[in-house]
């Protein structure tokens, strides 16, 4: 069995131990390093029934991750956001979304050095198998390759690279400040490239969610977010489902223009939808009725996918991040 395999299947036995729930999935392997994994369905699944169901305190993110989960290296999440944000120079969603790549780049260092580090429960969560290294989607010849980047011009990309350029080096000059007035090793402190992919990392795969995961249902997500402008949003990294590639729709905006289509009438490939909620058991899958079972706040929040349409054994699930 492969490296991978074998982070595979200790990842899958810790969703378990933590909670995650879900229909019978294989992790699909793409040859495309600009989306090297994805979930297909080992099983047919009914329209409108659950997939995936994540507790919150399973999801990585600024309001989950505390006390000694945190890395030495690591700045408390109050400091960074406040030098981050400072003058206005970045939003809090783009703060929150760097001091998660800090995490992710300061907790592989920490394990690199330190026995105990890998015996954290966070460890199969953020292996290499689940988490492969990602390319800067910036340059034209991978953009293509996202659905939100196709049609940017490559102005437009070049810009935004030299944006999350400065951006790494304000990120790396904070870690090497707060290591020395903290006294930590230097090489618990990782180099400017662990963050670069840390950070691709983050802008990939993190899901935008509510705080506190206020819950969306029995709307998805999507419903939520838009009819609520002013709602806090945490970038967070969420077990298994992050693991669901993007929807590509039919048709391009272009492609769509030149038919005299509007963008109402695009179809996506999307089969999957995403919700917050209370923890629930679905008692009718296919209206999303539910029986609501309330705990701790936190404790009884939910992140899950259901079935947007029939989705047949084999099949791939895709989902619109919007």
């Amino acid at each position: 069995m492969s490296a991978s395999g074998v982070d595979m299947d200790v990842f899958w036995e810790a969703c378990t131990a933590h909670g995650v729930v879900s229909k019978k999935l294989v992790v699909h392997r793409s040859p495309h390093s600009t989306s090297p994994v994805g979930l297909c369905a080992a099983e047919a699944v009914k329209h409108g029934a659950p997939l995936i169901n994540v507790p919150y305190h399973a999801v990585l993110n600024a309001q989950t991750l505390r006390g000694d989960l945190l890395p030495r290296a690591l700045p408390p999440l109050r400091k960074a956001a406040l030098f981050l944000t400072r003058r206005g120079r970045l939003g809090l969603v783009t703060a929150h979304s760097l001091w998660l790549a800090c995490f992710l780049a300061c907790h592989a260092e920490e394990c690199a050095h330190a026995q105990h580090a890998r015996k954290s429960f966070l460890h199969p969560f953020l292996s290499n198998g689940v988490y492969p290294p990602l390319p800067n989607l910036f340059l034209t010849a991978n953009a293509s390759s996202c659905p939100g980047l196709r049609s940017v011009p490559a102005a437009e990309l070049q810009e935004a690279e030299r944006r999350v350029s400065g951006e790494m080096d304000l990120i790396h000059t904070m870690l090497r400040h707060y290591g020395k007035r903290r006294g930590v090793p230097a090489g618990l402190c990782p180099h400017r490239e662990a963050l670069v992919l840390s950070y691709r990392t983050v802008m990939q795969r993190a899901i935008l969610l509510p705080l506190n995961c206020q819950p969306s249902s029995p709307d998805d997500l999507a419903e939520l977010i838009e009819s609520s402008p002013g709602i806090p949003l945490i970038p967070s990294l969420v077990p298994v489902i992050d693991m669901i590639r993007p929807a590509h729709p039919s048709k391009t905006a272009a492609e769509a223009k030149e038919d005299d289509e509007s963008e109402a009438e695009l179809t996506s490939s999307a089969n999957c939808t995403l919700l917050t909620c209370v923890q629930s058991d679905f008692v009718s899958p296919s209206s999303r009725r539910r029986v609501i079972v309330e705990t701790a706040p936190l404790a009884a929040r939910r992140v899950v996918v259901c079935a947007a349409k029939a989705i047949k054994e084999g099949e791939e699930l895709r989902m619109d991040f919007e």
